[in-house]
């Protein structure tokens, strides 16, 4: 991502750069401008100035007019006037570049993203149990921060906040500048059945899964809602699961299924490496429905 928007930036920058110096060169072809700019850069070079400087100046600049152009043409204009387009200010990187690549991921979402969803604007109160979710989502806050645990099972009754959370880890991701994804369950296994019944090769096949299997952060909310499909549901997750947690990507899923019905609908594979007490955290959130308050 960072890559892609550093080269979004590289774009402008030789853009703005090649307007400049085609109204240079336009400005060029005519002889009195000619005459008067190569005087101005010799009295530059030279550290001349005074009045003979001034009229020179004053003349390019009646030169330009009557070809419609200004001093101000002949200069690149650049979209960051900070770092001129490079996305760094003395080797630190710019805003313009932070908030281009969050706006990048922000579009790769597709709107579905609430960004008011943050772990500052929780509102604890709303939850039965303010402590235990208090705590949790501290936990969570610093799992995103840094933490041995690559995978994140958030398990609890409907209307407990688990996809307010899930989707509280991925703003923070997005303002950290990581990339990530959001998906439903049954986003997810469409995608998984599209490449189960595309018959092409299998270098274009894998354009259709390089997303979930290689993004830093993927959020798959409301695991077990979506249909279950022979040869696809447990071989595909189990998949998705293996390879990024083979590859230290951060994965974070929602369920309101327990353990049981987890084992029972995607197998044991998928349910151990969900459970894997080594690289994975499973989080249990209780209470009422906290959208019936």
């Amino acid at each position: 991502m960072r890559k892609n928007v550093l080269e979004e930036l590289e774009k402008n920058r030789r853009e703005a750069q090649m307007r400049a110096e085609r109204n240079l060169a336009i400005a060029k072809g005519n002889g009195e401008f000619m005459s008067l700019y190569t005087s101005i850069k010799k009295m530059e070079l030279e550290g001349e100035g005074g009045e003979a400087y001034k009229s020179c100046v004053l003349g390019l600049e009646k030169v330009l007019k009557g070809m419609g152009m200004t001093f101000d043409d002949l200069l690149p204009h650049y979209q960051c006037d900070k770092c001129h387009d490079t996305g760094f200010v003395e080797g630190k990187e710019c805003s313009c570049l932070r908030e281009k690549r969050t706006g990048s991921i922000l579009s790769s979402l597709g709107g579905r993203l609430d960004r008011t969803h943050t772990f500052e604007n929780a509102d604890y109160n709303i939850f039965d149990n303010i402590d235990n979710i208090h705590n949790i989502y501290n936990k969570m806050e610093q799992w995103c921060d840094e933490s041995e645990y690559k995978c994140v099972l958030l398990c609890g009754n409907t209307g407990t906040g688990k996809t307010y959370l899930a989707e509280c880890i991925l703003n923070k991701f997005i303002e950290k500048g990581v990339d990530a994804r959001f998906y439903s369950a049954f986003s997810l296994i469409s995608k998984f059945l599209k490449f189960h019944t595309t018959f092409s090769s299998e270098e274009d096949k894998m354009d259709i899964l390089q997303d979930v299997l290689s993004v830093p952060v993927l959020v798959v909310d409301d695991l077990g809602s979506e249909p279950k499909y022979n040869n696809v549901t447990q071989e595909y997750m189990y998949v998705l699961l293996n390879e990024r947690l083979q590859a230290g990507l951060r994965t974070v899923f929602t369920t309101n299924l327990s353990l049981n019905e987890l084992s029972s609908r995607y197998g044991e594979r998928v349910l151990s490496r969900l459970c894997n007490k080594s690289t994975s955290l499973t989080i249990k959130m209780s209470g009422g429905d906290v959208r019936l308050k």
